[in-house]
């Protein structure tokens, strides 16, 4: 073949064409192979990004569900005089119920939906970097719900003292009083009261609660 090649042009011209266009057509596919594999991780990036816009979504209606709920669960201090005004609701707590004696002491941003990526990426097919940062993204900001009760526990906290400026403080310590009074039955929680007898106008009708076993002056 290399002595008839040789000995008719025609064949090393035949031949430089062939080889002419094996070389274009060879980096042509190379080119579209590129270009093909862009546009697939294009496709897969929006997908996935529509993807995590869905779960956006669906995470969104969790938390106004979740919010909601803990808005019933623990109302706003104010709310309680229209809530034992409903038999249904009234002294509804029970020893025993998971939210007997945990009572409502402010709002928080809390992250309460369980949002994660996987700890470990496949190293033989790692994360797309745009898809991992959009989904790192979904994760820090849709876990947290705005504006949740934050509840502390009365019955396993021990002893629990309210520091700050005495207004506030003692404004704290009614609310507190307020939930335990609506939420719970007098069969299930007693209360005290031990004040100085300058302060017992803070606590005027406080007696008429028939949780109030004693309410005594201090001097101190």
């Amino acid at each position: 073949m290399i002595v008839l090649l040789r000995n008719n042009p025609i064949m090393v011209v035949v031949g430089a064409v062939i080889l002419v266009v094996a070389l274009v057509g060879g980096v042509t596919m190379a080119f579209t192979a590129r270009g093909n594999a862009a546009r697939q991780r294009r496709v897969q990036r929006e997908r996935y990004l529509d993807y995590l816009e869905t779960t956006r979504a669906r995470l969104a209606e969790r938390a106004a569900e979740h919010r909601t709920a803990m808005w019933r669960q623990h109302p706003d201090p104010q709310a309680l005089i229209e809530l034992t005004g409903n038999a249904a609701r009234r002294w509804e707590r029970r020893p025993g119920d998971a939210d007997f004696l945990r009572v409502r002491v402010g709002l928080a941003d809390v992250r309460a939906l369980p949002v994660r990526l996987p700890d470990e990426q496949n190293p033989v097919q790692p994360f797309d970097p745009i898809m991992k940062g959009a989904a790192d993204r979904l994760v820090r900001l849709s876990g947290i719900v705005p504006s949740l009760p934050s509840v502390i526990d009365l019955e396993r906290g021990g002893q629990v003292s309210l520091v700050g400026d005495r207004d506030l403080t003692v404004a704290a310590a009614r609310a507190l009083v307020a939930q335990i009074a609506a939420l719970h039955s007098p069969d299930d929680v007693q209360l005290a009261l031990v004040v100085p007898a300058e302060r017992r106008g803070q606590w005027r009708g406080l007696d008429l609660l028939p949780h109030v076993q004693a309410a005594a002056a201090d001097s101190a």
